[in-house]
């Protein structure tokens, strides 16, 4: 990534989460899997994380660790549990607010109905894939699929009915960057 200029920004969780053109993308899709995973841990003591292990396994079959990003999932559970969400650990996004880096506690934020969080917005597009180029979302199972989606709705209806968002993304603008909020 080249961050070679950078800006420090609040920036609202339910802007990071917008449903943009009608499409849920990769990050936003990845945040609720890991929220589903949040509930389970925190509300019934269940650390298999079913969502996390199929959603990433999806986008990257060769590479998953699995029990090294159990391992590191748990501890972020366990910090935020102890000691609260931590807001001086702040997300990556792009310059049109897509989430680069921060999935696992953009969850927290929201779990924590954490309104506003710090961001470090990078000058640039994101050139991570937005949508599921990679790996399709028909390679998970449809009852993974359904929870998901289910969990991006409610994250929706939870965020935007309760008027948390700054922004009104206009659709098909080309120059909706960060610096013009």
């Amino acid at each position: 990534y080249d961050i070679t200029f950078k800006k420090e920004l609040t920036v609202a969780v339910a802007d990071l989460m917008l449903l943009r053109d009608g499409e849920i993308y990769n990050r936003q899709f990845y945040v609720a899997a890991r929220l589903l995973d949040a509930k389970l841990y925190y509300e019934k003591g269940d650390a298999s994380f079913p969502y996390q292990v199929a959603v990433s396994y999806n986008y990257r079959p060769k590479s998953y660790d699995r029990e090294k990003r159990t391992k590191e999932f748990i501890e972020l559970l366990e910090s935020v549990k102890e000691n609260g969400y931590d807001p001086s650990s702040p997300l990556i996004i792009d310059k049109e607010l897509y989430l680069i880096n921060g999935t696992h506690r953009m969850a927290l934020a929201i779990y924590n109905n954490i309104q506003e969080t710090k961001t470090i917005c990078w000058n640039r597009k994101n050139i991570i894939e937005r949508g599921f180029e990679r790996r399709p979302l028909q390679t998970l199972s449809p009852q993974i699929l359904q929870d998901v989606i289910s969990e991006f709705n409610s994250i929706q209806k939870q965020l935007f009915q309760n008027g948390q968002s700054f922004l009104i993304w206009i659709s098909g603008t080309d120059d909706n960057s960060a610096y013009q909020i």
